[in-house]
């Protein structure tokens, strides 16, 4: 009996950090397939969330757990992560082109199973690439999903890894798009 209140008393004790709220440093580390553009031209960012909260990612546990949420500005962090991508793709900083990235999703949740937790980080992003005059000439769709099985509640550095993966995941697609 006094086994089973020592792994129940650890279970306990390493599955409450989830209550907890979360603050989560977005820093997404992109890697993609660089494609060379054979350009003279310049292309400027702009990027739009289009999240209804642009502060809440998602749960830590479930329906009860503490919020995950960022205070940075999105907006800033992917645009400077997709124009570092283009750059080494070849292309510069100028005004030749417009690409408007959406944010349109961004969440983090966990989802019960008999003996297991997945843990589920999702971004969805679309990109236009206008030219000078404002005039569509691309536009397409990116996502990725990061899930993960664990046996007790993922740590809060954990939760960051997978939704920072899953941003990187996306701009990497839109990156690696020849469209």
């Amino acid at each position: 009996m006094k086994k089973y209140l020592t792994i129940l008393s650890l279970f306990v004790l390493t599955s409450c950090h989830h209550m907890m709220s979360q603050n989560v440093n977005v820093n997404p580390s992109v890697s993609f397939q660089e494609t060379k553009l054979k350009t003279n031209n310049g292309a400027k960012v702009t990027v739009f969330d289009k999240r209804l909260n642009s502060f809440v990612i998602g749960k830590r546990w479930y329906l009860l757990g503490g919020s995950i949420t960022t205070y940075q500005n999105l907006k800033d962090v992917i645009a400077s992560k997709v124009m570092s991508g283009l750059k080494k793709n070849g292309l510069k900083a100028g005004e030749d082109w417009v690409i408007e990235v959406k944010l349109n999703s961004l969440t983090y949740r966990t989802e019960m199973g008999a003996f297991t937790i997945d843990s589920v980080a999702e971004c969805q992003m679309s990109a236009t690439v206008k030219d000078k005059k404002g005039v569509s000439k691309y536009s397409d769709n990116y996502q990725a999903q990061v899930r993960n099985t664990h046996i007790i509640a993922p740590f809060a550095s954990t939760n960051e890894e997978y939704i920072n993966e899953a941003i990187a995941k996306t701009i990497g697609k839109l990156l690696e798009d020849e469209g």
